[in-house]
């Protein structure tokens, strides 16, 4: 299996941070030829307000893995080369979390965990492990699978019932390595100086509010071009270089994308690996979505199109933060921000500022994983908007 799918532990620097699948929304990918081999950690993992509690008595210290079928057989679960006493339960993916298969506690070697379980055609099952009582610990994986029903990445096939969702707040994961692009695919046609590849992966935004919703790719182990679409297929956002879009800057491999949502309306998100021409093989590896949303923002008082606060990008963040405000007549304003004690934690600028859009640079780097409120206070009214630090 390739290295790229072993995802690090390193991520997981202290007992304090959350592995990176400590979500169902953040459920790394299994794939490929099986046996294969997968790594990571409990330590420092939480269970969900969404998650069911284990049936073989795991604790809340879970962390996640996804595997799509492409035919009928028997996929196994073997955690004999943990260092903990593990919990391992399966879920066939039908809502958030899924419909519960079945469990097992000390199926291995000493206290670790096996589990065989029937899997059905073209459906999508979480992994989830966990430690018995709250044990915690290093994951060492195998996964096997009868056949070959383990082929592709489970968010392969475009617009298929269940589709993999992305949610705001979360990076999730995910891989093209084995993508194929299926017949009636629509073509990422923003490729810079080259051309999208045929190994696409899908997601989907569900139907929510009116808003400004932004995806980003930085840290993904390949050039990625990312698109998005409506319900009908329309393209309403498209990216390869993220270039200054960013407030570090992007680089040549990375996408981000901006786009202002409808209110009712779903999106499919698509990312494909780059070429140079027709015979290069397309870039291919592991993807990190970045996905964060922002509601319209008005001035708390004075008229509504008086002072208007842009959403944050990007957001959340690891680092520089990008504010954008709109003032109809130049004047005075306060960008500043706050912890979630409501301690000011720095100023962003204080003095006047021309009518029309001003930028400004917040660096989040120095600060702990939070939530932040920036407020800006001009002569049009207030505003406030809400930045995710993440660490």
């Amino acid at each position: 299996m390739r290295s790229l799918l072993l995802l690090a532990v390193a991520l997981a620097t202290s007992a304090s941070a959350q592995p990176i699948n400590d979500d169902v929304w953040t459920s790394e990918p299994i794939f490929g030829t099986a046996p294969s081999s997968y790594t990571g950690t409990t330590v420092g993992a939480t269970r969900a307000i969404t998650e069911s509690a284990s049936s073989c008595n795991g604790g809340d210290n879970s962390v996640w893995w996804i595997f799509a079928t492409s035919d009928a057989g028997t996929v196994t679960i073997d955690l004999a080369g943990s260092d903990f006493d593990t919990v391992v339960d399966v879920f066939r993916q039908t809502t958030l979390g899924g419909t519960f298969i079945d469990c097992n506690d000390d199926g291995a070697s000493g206290t670790t965990s096996t589990l065989t379980v029937p899997v059905e055609v073209n459906t999508q099952y979480f992994v989830r492990v966990s430690g018995y009582q709250g044990a915690e610990g290093a994951v060492a994986m195998t996964v096997d699978a009868s056949a070959s029903v383990l082929n592709y990445p489970p968010d392969d096939v475009f617009m298929a019932d269940g589709n993999l969702t992305i949610q705001p707040g979360y990076v999730h994961l995910g891989t093209n390595v084995n993508a194929t692009s299926d017949p009636g695919e629509p073509l990422a046609d923003c490729a810079f100086g080259g051309a999208p590849g045929e190994n696409s992966v899908w997601r989907y935004y569900p139907h929510g509010p009116a808003g400004t919703l932004t995806i980003h790719t930085g840290g993904s182990g390949f050039d990625t071009i990312l698109a998005v679409y409506d319900e009908t297929l329309t393209m309403v956002a498209c990216n390869d270089q993220a270039g200054d879009l960013l407030p570090t800057g992007g680089t040549d491999g990375e996408s981000y994308v901006e786009f202002e949502t409808e209110p009712g309306v779903g999106y499919f998100v698509q990312v494909v690996g780059w070429r140079s021409d027709a015979t290069t093989p397309a870039a291919e590896g592991r993807i990190l979505y970045t996905v964060s949303f922002a509601p319209p923002v008005a001035a708390e008082d004075g008229p509504d199109d008086a002072l208007t606060f842009a959403a944050p990008m990007p957001n959340p963040t690891v680092g520089a933060v990008r504010l954008a405000a709109t003032l109809a007549a130049p004047g005075a304003a306060r960008v500043e921000v706050f912890d979630a004690l409501g301690r000011s934690v720095a100023v962003v600028h204080d003095g006047p500022v021309p009518s029309g859009t001003t930028t400004w640079t917040w660096a989040a780097s120095g600060q702990p994983a939070g939530v932040y409120a920036v407020r800006l206070t001009g002569e049009g009214g207030t505003a406030t908007r809400t930045v995710t630090v993440v660490r």
